[in-house]
């Protein structure tokens, strides 16, 4: 009330900060001995994995197809779906992509002539049959085994090539415009979608990542209030024998991961484009003994929820086959602030690029960052130096220079990175492809070159010229 005076308020004390929580500095051999100890983990886990057999959904033009798939996807967190029309349309796909796939592969190395020469183009229905069917057995691969191994492209030790070349040829692009998928995505979002830009996968017997269960994002403490961000991530089977590791339904339990397994992990970061799960710690939802192997077919690609524990595995083919396909997923947003964030470049843009000038995008769909060689190579430089060794030193697709040390900037070593090819022509898109590519309401901010695909006259726009 008036005239009285004012009480007074109790002092609010400045809460002290939290020390952050520093990861201890290990020695070489504690190093070692920890890998061993979660690599044996890993195997116990793998050993005890049941299989899950899981429907096919051959994708048509029906609608009612693509609402079966979504409910199943809604449930599992997963879906397997069948593109083709039969197993003769899925040889003859075959036949027509795994040549561009290794050759751009190969051409997305930049070796010298020698070693390019060790990997055959498969210019043969024999050589095709052979490298679909038996790779150490058959005679046109006897005795290349360990070459191979030597010369494969360095990110295919874990599955995928990240060079310009591997992230666009003509079968890839046709893949990303198949209708029956398109509709599939359409039916999940509920609303538009646009196939991801991603690239192959050829990895070699015996190569592979280590197990291990992860979510394609960070942890999900991190993610909590963050909005949602549409995506499903998808892998398509072009080889015989693979396998899929995932926690059915296990995307539907995000906030109870989030809520129960923080304090397992606190040196978990939300930089991390991939949060994975150690099985030495706790496990309060039994998601490692949740865990499912799942057989995808050849011709068959399997979708799943970015918030869905999955896995991988080194290729053990007992045949001794590759293990060929490619990543294809959809989103519903091309045009997100955190990519530009990420890149420095607008996302739409980036996009537009990757047809215009024949470049990979500077980002995965998740948003980090695509390294030309695997990101360790920047720590260790005989790592790098082994590869520049093989790099052919007048290739127009490279460009070699020193660089600082990251732990040592008064240091630097020799790196290589690849360069765009002045002499790439985009190839001619129909309108509904350009759609899928930058967007309906974006396709008239660019220049297309629609004189018959030759590249010729494209205009320079404010868009464009930020590269």
């Amino acid at each position: 009330m008036p005239g009285q005076p004012k009480q007074a308020q109790p002092s609010r004390a400045k809460q002290p900060k939290q020390p952050k929580q520093v990861k201890p500095v290990q020695t070489a051999d504690e190093k070692k001995s920890e890998k061993d100890a979660k690599d044996a983990a890993f195997k116990t886990w793998i050993e005890r994995m049941d299989p899950l057999s899981a429907p096919i959904f051959h994708m048509t033009t029906e609608q009612v197809v693509a609402d079966d798939a979504k409910a199943f996807f809604d449930i599992n967190g997963f879906v397997i779906c069948y593109p083709f029309d039969g197993e003769p349309h899925v040889q003859a796909y075959c036949e027509r992509v795994l040549p561009q796939m290794v050759h751009a592969t190969m051409e997305g190395c930049h070796y010298k002539k020698e070693l390019r020469d060790t990997v055959p183009l498969f210019d043969s229905k024999k050589q095709l049959d052979d490298l679909m069917g038996r790779w150490k057995g058959s005679e046109t691969f006897k005795g290349m085994h360990k070459d191979l191994r030597e010369t494969w492209y360095p990110h295919c030790t874990f599955g995928a090539p990240a060079s310009n070349a591997a992230f666009d040829f003509p079968a890839l692009r046709e893949a990303r415009g198949w209708d029956c998928l398109s509709k599939f995505a359409d039916a999940i979002f509920g609303e538009k979608a646009y196939p991801t830009i991603d690239r192959p996968i050829a990895k070699p017997e015996g190569k592979g990542e280590k197990c291990f269960l992860h979510l394609d994002m960070e942890a999900p403490w991190f993610a909590k209030g963050a909005p949602e961000f549409k995506q499903v991530l998808g892998k398509l089977a072009l080889s015989h024998g693979q396998k899929f590791l995932a926690v059915p339904g296990s995307h539907l339990k995000h906030e109870e991961v989030a809520r129960r397994y923080k304090e397992f992990y606190p040196h978990a970061s939300a930089k991390d484009a991939k949060w994975a799960l150690d099985p030495r710690k706790g496990d309060p939802l039994d998601l490692f003994p949740g865990t499912k192997k799942i057989e995808v077919p050849r011709g068959c690609i399997i979708f799943w929820h970015p918030k869905l524990f999955h896995g991988v595995k080194p290729n053990d083919d007992p045949a001794g086959r590759v293990a060929f396909g490619f990543y294809l997923g959809f989103t519903n947003n091309i045009e997100r602030a955190e990519y530009e964030r990420v890149t420095g470049v607008d996302e739409v843009q980036d996009r537009y690029n990757t047809w215009r000038w024949g470049v990979g995008p500077k980002a995965f769909p998740s948003a980090d960052l695509v390294h030309f060689l695997p990101h360790s190579f920047q720590n260790f430089p005989a790592g790098m130096l082994s590869y520049i060794r093989k790099c052919d030193p007048d290739d127009p697709g490279l460009r070699f220079y020193d660089r600082p040390l990251v732990k040592d900037s008064s240091r630097t070593a020799r790196t290589v990175e690849e360069v765009r090819n002045p002499q790439h022509s985009p190839p001619w898109l129909s309108t509904r492809r350009k759609e899928l590519l930058v967007g309906r309401g974006n396709v008239d901010k660019f220049s297309w070159g629609d004189d018959g695909g030759s590249g010729g006259g494209f205009r320079t726009t404010k868009r464009q010229r930020t590269k």
